[in-house]
């Protein structure tokens, strides 16, 4: 009973080691890590205490929204929600849109009896 807890204990301690390596060098890439951060991290005990002192830090997902606004639609959108109908939504978008816009992409459907039958 003793070995296994110990065992147990030994693979969380590793798990933590391994995952306070990885927020560490996330940290030290972004510029983030400042000595008092280091310190807190390393004093962490248990996984939960970890993970709440990087939760700050941890990036963001990068989602439709964010790529967005980096490519300068936010204006665009805030016009489109506000419904303002004397200006113009194309006037707010970045001129590389404007100029050349993308088409939607079409696939055509499939012609009848392309889909083979599972049971043969």
């Amino acid at each position: 009973m003793q070995i296994t807890n110990i065992r147990d204990r030994l693979d969380q301690l590793a798990e933590l080691d391994k995952r306070r390596e990885a927020i560490l060098k996330s940290l030290e890439e972004r510029r983030l890590l400042t000595e008092e951060l280091q310190n807190k991290i390393q004093s962490a005990e248990t996984l939960s205490v970890l993970e709440d002192i990087y939760l700050p830090f941890r990036p963001k997902r990068r989602t439709r929204a964010t790529a967005a606004k980096e490519k300068g639609l936010e204006p665009l959108a805030q016009i489109l929600f506000a419904q303002e109908e004397k200006d113009p939504p194309a006037r707010h978008c970045p001129s590389s849109i404007r100029k050349n816009p993308s088409p939607p992409s079409r696939r055509p459907w499939p012609a009848p009896g392309h889909y083979r039958r599972m049971d043969q």
